[in-house]
């Protein structure tokens, strides 16, 4: 069973779901990546959490 959230009336409306192994999944990854990279290399800070 998939969990799907709330239900809003269209389906236009907020985040799609991402299936597993697929291209978009694979590219949001991509790009978290290469965001992590310049924003270390240029010693900023973004929100980590305490492992929580």
């Amino acid at each position: 069973m998939d969990r799907l959230g709330r239900m809003s009336k269209s389906s236009t409306d907020g985040p799609q779901r991402l299936l597993k192994n697929s291209k978009a999944r694979e590219a949001i990854y991509e790009v978290m990546n290469l965001y992590n990279k310049k924003i270390s290399e240029e010693n900023l800070v973004d929100f980590q959490g305490n492992g929580y």
